[in-house]
């Protein structure tokens, strides 16, 4: 969670010496929530209080990569919640799930009609980056030749969605 100027300013050395360029002690701290100066510009801050504020400047989610390649999605590492407080640098990505319920035609005109989604918001393009796999039937052969044929079709980034740890790990040593 972001600090506020008043909890960074609480941390620091409150000396006024203006070694950071500004002012006041205060002036810095405010400087530093808006995320307009570095920790670095005070020579004066203790070992603690440093270790505090950096852990405090932290994104709350770590980042996360899916897939590989020219596909591969990140997601996490932000330290905003919303859009009009500064830019998302890992957008959330958007996916579709496929269970392997329906019959394999079923399944593959899904994996094809979400392999062409693709439409333009303000002049951005957007398509999907992943589809997963829900082990819906509970039978484990099932599951793995789905994932095999999803696999075999798209480039898109894959997750498997299953209680059965085995299910899963076939699945994953089996996928193109």
């Amino acid at each position: 969670m972001a600090l506020s100027g008043l909890d960074i300013y609480k941390l620091l050395p409150k000396t006024n010496c203006k070694d950071c360029g500004f002012a006041t002690c205060l002036a810095f701290a405010m400087a530093l929530a808006q995320k307009k100066a570095s920790l670095d510009k005070c020579p004066h801050i203790t070992a603690n209080a440093r270790e505090a504020l950096e852990s405090a400047a932290q994104p709350p989610i770590k980042l996360i990569t899916i897939g590989t390649g020219s596909r591969k999605i990140e997601i996490g590492n932000e330290t905003v919640m919303y859009r009009h407080e500064q830019k998302f640098y890992h957008p959330a990505a958007i996916g579709f799930l496929v269970e392997d319920t329906g019959p394999d035609a079923d399944i593959e005109k899904a994996v094809s009609d979400i392999k062409k989604l693709e439409f333009e918001r303000v002049g951005q393009a957007i398509s999907a980056n992943l589809i997963c796999i829900r082990n819906s039937s509970k039978n484990k052969e099932r599951f793995v030749n789905v994932v095999k044929k999803v696999a075999a079709t798209t480039d898109l980034c894959i997750a498997l969605e299953s209680s059965d740890p085995v299910a899963l790990m076939l699945s994953m040593v089996l996928m193109p």
